[in-house]
């Protein structure tokens, strides 16, 4: 997970002066910040379950 991170980071530096690139970047945020929680979510979700 931390290296889509990096990868998030890396477009929005290089590709920052592009507009396009930065809606990219921003999207991409987005998705991952989703996803994350998504995980965090259903990972508290099997934690109840086991217990």
């Amino acid at each position: 997970m931390e290296r889509l991170v990096k990868v998030g980071i890396f477009i929005k530096q290089n590709l920052g002066k592009n507009q396009e690139a930065n809606l990219c970047a921003s999207l991409y945020f987005l998705y991952y910040h989703q996803y994350k929680s998504r995980e965090t979510r259903d990972s508290g979700k099997w934690q109840r379950i086991n217990e």
